[in-house]
């Protein structure tokens, strides 16, 4: 995916990413490239290629100027990920696999209670269908059939699987 600006081209790189142009009367003046995950590559006309990864958040500016600053990937600002987000096909899927597409989408880190908690969740496989589930919703309706237990501590999803 490519997108292509006045001040500029971004490529993802196998991410989520947004980017936004700032105009002020009429004009392009700045452009807004922030990463949720993965990497993304800026091209600017006159310019060397600049990465923006992962949890950054960079505008650029029509005379060559660059400011990066942290990105919170919780901020709701990025509640539009769900309305978008690929549909988990959970028959067949390991509770595992949910976990991680889950963790991915939700923009959290997974954490699982020890080692073999992440063991036993990849042996454990999930039936049924998650269709019009929105994203927490699927991680609720998931734990009534999955032996597990949760907690969510900022950009944290800590998991133990019984």
């Amino acid at each position: 995916v490519q997108v292509v600006t006045p001040l500029g081209t971004a490529r993802d790189i196998g991410t989520q990413f947004q980017v936004r142009l700032v105009a002020s009367a009429m004009r392009a003046t700045t452009m807004k490239v922030a990463v949720r995950d993965g990497l993304v590559e800026v091209e600017q006309p006159g310019q060397d290629r600049q990465e923006v990864n992962a949890g950054f958040q960079v505008t650029f500016v029509a005379n060559g100027e660059r400011q990066a600053e942290p990105l919170d990937i919780q901020d709701p600002e990025w509640n539009w990920i769900e309305s978008v987000a690929p549909a988990f096909h959970m028959d067949g899927a390991s509770l595992a696999e949910y976990l991680d597409w889950y963790a991915r989408e939700a923009g959290v880190v997974l954490v699982w209670a020890d080692t073999a908690s992440q063991q036993r969740a990849a042996g454990i496989t999930l039936t049924g269908g998650l269709d019009g589930v929105g994203l927490d919703e699927s991680l609720a309706a998931v734990q009534r059939v999955a032996p597990f237990k949760f907690r969510r501590e900022g950009d944290r999803l800590w998991v133990k699987v019984d």
